[in-house]
């Protein structure tokens, strides 16, 4: 049906949320239909070329009011209660929580987004783009169309044009926890730089969005920063999103909190929730790859694997200590000893990479951000240990950041650290000074939290401050926190 709809032509306009190019390109994969590649294709070109556009876009609008007045109509006295609660009350409440923080200027941007086409990416033609603009999630999605459709055409044009929009969005729009979308009123991009943590919307969606971006990204071509920034978004900017027991969730994740965030079991747009469970429970898919060479370690996390290559069954057991300790052991069981390659990544925040098969160390190519190469005839039974050296690191803040000059945040391994109130209640988080230097110590707390490790230093008045995984805040009640402070 959406074939005979609309391929051709037949039907103008292109999606406004960009999943069904990424279903119709699976269709084509699964079925060999060339239909579905086509559809997919000129949904995706069609984007930046659509004549009279804000006249479309005023359309659409008015047509999405009537069906939200049919909608309501039919279906809202049918379902008065979600766990004793009042449907219409939940939305009122929650759509006043997102106007309250809008202001005049946030409407006047709002509108001017949705007209100039950069809210549902239609302001460019897609081999013109060069940097992200819009809605945040949507924009992921486009972004991973486009990949999948290079995958399937090797069109250099859109490979480019991904290229050149990955380097935008890392250098210049996306906040230290991988999280993006830093404007509230269209939970999207803003201009370089602009960062503030008061506006920060970061949607959970938003950095599930990138990780399946940068897995298509790092299919194509290989390069490990691609892989480092899934790690940096599993752990920070998607892991926040859920309750440490499962239970509760957040939409949005500022970076800082004044004490008025908490985490919720549901919302009436319940994208979130079952993204983040879908994302859980699929990460062993993005752990392992193969190639023409051999086989490739993406993610240091636990887990048992079964990869038939070359006609070899080869099971791995990943042993992790990811994220509280930089140390994992593979072992390889083999049918046959065959002769291949391993790649294993070396994360970019390692401060020094060991390296052993069997007990014997490989010192050659261990450069962070890169994959070492271990090419030797693998036997059953052969283990491989990787230690990564962690160090907490104080990283200062771009200063063409306004919020943050002069300010520096905590890392550690792959986890950026924030300040909670409840931790440290002898100052206020907001104004105590982290002088920079100083040796932090880390600490694994098996009681807290689940299980964490605490970072702990001296502030500017020698009053001793404790930090906690960024992912592990808002689990013990709203609290003010922090993630850049005041740094001498």
């Amino acid at each position: 049906m959406l074939v005979k709809t609309f391929l051709g032509g037949k039907r103008k306009g292109v999606p406004g949320h960009e999943e069904i190019e990424l279903a119709l390109i699976e269709l084509y994969r699964l079925t060999n239909k060339s239909s579905y590649l086509e559809l997919a294709e000129e949904f995706i070109n069609r984007r930046g070329k659509i004549s009279n556009f804000k006249i479309y876009i005023l359309n659409q609008y008015l047509n999405m009011g009537y069906i939200i007045k049919l909608a309501k109509k039919k279906n809202l006295e049918h379902e008065k209660e979600v766990k004793g609660k009042d449907i219409s009350s939940i939305q009122k409440s929650e759509v006043a929580e997102f106007v309250s923080g809008l202001t005049i200027k946030h409407f006047i941007r709002i509108i001017r987004e949705n007209f100039n086409g950069n809210f549902i990416q239609s302001n460019k033609p897609v081999r013109s783009i060069f940097e992200p603009v819009g809605h945040a999630v949507r924009a992921m999605y486009l972004y991973c169309g486009m990949a999948d459709l290079y995958s399937e055409t090797g069109e250099d044009a859109l490979l480019k044009s991904l290229r050149r929009i990955w380097l935008k969005m890392y250098k210049a729009r996306m906040y230290i926890t991988g999280g993006i979308g830093s404007e509230r009123s269209t939970e999207g991009f803003r201009k370089d730089f602009a960062l503030g943590n008061r506006d920060s919307y970061s949607e959970t969606c938003a950095a599930i969005g990138n990780m399946m971006w940068n897995w298509r990204m790092l299919q194509i071509t290989g390069n490990c920063k691609y892989a480092d920034l899934i790690e940096k978004l599993l752990y920070n900017a998607m892991l926040v999103g859920q309750s440490i027991d499962g239970k509760k969730y957040t939409y949005d994740n500022p970076l800082i909190s004044h004490g008025k965030d908490e985490r919720k079991e549901w919302f009436l747009c319940a994208c979130c929730p079952p993204n983040v469970a879908r994302t859980i429970s699929s990460l062993g898919q993005c752990i392992y790859s193969t190639s023409e060479k051999g086989i490739w370690v993406h993610q240091y996390i636990g887990n048992a694997m079964n990869i038939n290559f070359c006609s070899n069954l080869i099971k791995i057991n990943q042993i992790s200590h990811f994220p509280w300790k930089g140390k994992v052991e593979i072992h390889l069981n083999l049918s046959k000893s065959q002769k291949f390659s391993i790649f294993l990544r070396i994360p970019n925040w390692s401060i020094d990479a060991e390296l052993k098969v069997n007990g014997i160390k490989h010192s050659n190519g261990l450069s962070k951000g890169k994959y070492v190469e271990i090419l030797r005839n693998w036997l059953d039974n052969d283990i491989i240990l990787l230690t990564f050296k962690m160090k907490p690191n104080l990283i200062e803040s771009d200063p063409r950041i306004k919020d943050n000059r002069g300010r520096a945040a905590i890392s550690y391994g792959p986890l950026i650290y924030c300040l909670e109130q409840k931790d440290n209640k002898k100052f206020d988080i907001f104004k105590t000074i982290i002088p920079r230097n100083q040796e932090f110590i880390v600490k694994f707390k098996p009681e807290l939290l689940g299980g964490i490790n605490i970072i702990t230093g001296k502030n500017s008045n020698n009053e001793i401050f404790i930090a906690i995984p960024y992912f592990a805040w808002s689990n013990r009640g709203a609290d003010k926190m922090q993630i850049w402070h005041k740094s001498i």
